[in-house]
């Protein structure tokens, strides 16, 4: 009898031959070991079991009818282990054993083929190389799963960090365009309490007996810009009054500034939406309060007046009564806000009574100390400290600004003094008026439409290298006083950094250190 032709296999392995037939046993390991297999034979399932769970095969023969425990429960058991899951068992059964209902639970129990005996070596070699092949296949898939998933997790880390620069990269460019906001909104603010500044000054008249028994002396620029404030008044048809209550400090020591800017909001919000009739600004003592120098201030108008339901929150930040306000009236929001914390800083307190279509009253408390020094007109004016240089004739200066308003109150602090103002609108407008005639000093807004003031001032400190010209002082006007911005300006070539709104007092001394003497008298 020849013997039969084996085909070799591709793929050998670690092969478990379970069988109580010792001649199975021997003839099947015999067989497989023929392949380059390694084999390991058992004539039990317990024996077989632990030796899985010890060294799990690549492939399982598995006899059906054995002693203890047969080949269904050794499947079974193998099956509900980790490693013994993915095993293709092939079971082998005597082909009167093998019917429908021995397949049916054979394959229940996790086998993956079976053989009948007697079985033909050419089967059995077959079938091994078959499952063997899926199982490395099984592996193979298995495996690029697992790399699948590593390469996802990695991929949603790498999302996930992305998304976290992402957020990072956003947040910057808001904290960049919220610094760019801030700044705009400062801008705009400040410009307008500048002009409400001014309009302080232009109600002196009417607030002179208040601001005297204060200790404040009133500008040089109060009688300039009477016109301006009376003007607006007149327009409307508004009767402007004042009362100072009876037994009210003549003089008191406090803050001026911080008085002045509160009463410049609640009197511009009472002009503001007042159409007709009063704005009327009283002071008294604190009824309250037991110290002499706490003091009461109220001012009352006969305007639209604030619904009940929306009384409590006008001291909010950007808060108005109604939308329609904004749109009707202008404004930001923030008059009233920027109040009450003035009022907090002066140890005080702030609240409102209205009634819609008759008026509004705001009151606002402030604590002062009281002064025992001489009256203010009893107090000498002292003049401007003199560099010892000598004063010299009328100096250029270029102001670059965008803003009327601003314009104004600077051509009111220099009007006394021998300068001649040219005005530019805008950056671009400063750099070509700056190149075409000689200026002693530049004032340089650095917020103006077309070319802001870092640019012109770079331009012109540009131009003045390329001629070798000495540099011109250029003095920033910002509305912002953060060290950023003060860098910013000293990194844009500007000689020094003013905030709005300027002090008269600051701005004139400024010039006259970067002028290197005095302003001459007009």
């Amino acid at each position: 009898m020849q013997p039969v032709a084996v085909p070799s296999l591709p793929h050998p392995g670690n092969i478990m031959v379970v069988d109580d037939n010792p001649a199975n046993l021997k003839l099947l390991a015999h067989m497989l070991r023929r392949q380059g297999h390694e084999v390991h034979s058992f004539p039990l399932g317990t024996l077989a079991l632990a030796e899985a769970a010890r060294n799990p095969p690549d492939l399982i023969l598995l006899d059906i009818e054995m002693p203890e425990m047969n080949g269904y429960e050794v499947s079974e058991r193998l099956k509900r282990t980790a490693d013994g899951s993915g095993i293709p068992v092939i079971f082998l059964s005597a082909l009167s054993e093998m019917q429908d209902q021995d397949k049916v639970e054979a394959f229940r129990s996790g086998a993956a083929d079976y053989i009948s005996k007697p079985f033909q070596l050419e089967e059995v070699l077959a079938r091994v190389e078959t499952h063997l092949h899926l199982h490395d296949l099984q592996r193979a898939l298995k495996a690029q799963n697992e790399n699948l998933e590593r390469a996802n997790a990695q991929l949603e880390d790498s999302n996930r960090l992305l998304k976290q620069a992402q957020m990072h990269l956003m947040q910057s460019e808001k904290m960049a365009s919220l610094g760019q906001l801030v700044a705009g909104i400062a801008h705009e603010i400040n410009n307008p309490l500048t002009f409400v500044l001014t309009h302080l000054f232009t109600v002196e008249n009417l607030l002179a007996r208040v601001v005297s028994e204060l200790g404040t002396e009133a500008s040089e620029t109060a009688c300039g810009m009477l016109e301006t404030m009376s003007g607006a008044a007149r327009q409307k048809g508004l009767r402007l009054s004042r009362h100072i209550e009876e037994g009210t400090p003549v003089r008191v020591v406090g803050d001026p500034r911080r008085l002045q800017q509160i009463l410049l909001n609640l009197i511009g919000n009472a002009v503001k939406f007042t159409a007709s009739g009063e704005v009327a600004v009283r002071v008294e003592r604190d009824p309250d309060a037991g110290e002499p120098g706490a003091l009461r201030f109220s001012v009352c108008d006969t305007g639209i007046g604030i619904p009940a339901e929306k009384i409590e929150t006008i001291f909010d930040n950007f808060t108005q009564a109604d939308s329609s306000t904004t749109r009707e009236y202008g404004g930001t929001g923030l008059g009233l806000a920027i109040s009450k914390k003035l009022v907090v800083l002066m140890a005080g307190r702030i609240w409102a009574e209205s009634r819609v279509g008759q008026g509004t009253t705001m009151y606002f408390t402030a604590a002062f100390g009281i002064s025992t020094g001489p009256q203010p007109a009893e107090i000498p004016v002292p003049k401007p400290p003199r560099t010892g240089g000598q004063e010299l004739s009328e100096r250029r200066i270029l102001v670059a600004e965008d803003s009327e308003d601003n314009l104004f109150l600077l051509s009111c602090y220099l009007k006394r003094s021998a300068v001649d103002l040219d005005v530019a609108e805008n950056g671009k407008v400063a750099v070509e008026k700056f190149q075409a005639a000689k200026y002693d000093l530049v004032l340089m807004d650095v917020q103006m439409p077309v070319m802001d003031g870092y640019t012109a001032t770079q331009a012109i400190r540009a131009w003045e290298a390329h001629i070798h010209a000495k540099p011109t002082p250029i003095l920033a006007l910002s509305a912002n006083a953060c060290a950023t911005d003060i860098e910013k300006s000293a990194a844009a070539g500007c000689t020094a950094h003013l905030s709005k709104p300027i002090a008269k007092e600051t701005l004139l001394q400024a010039i006259e250190v970067h002028l290197g003497a005095p302003l001459a008298a007009r």
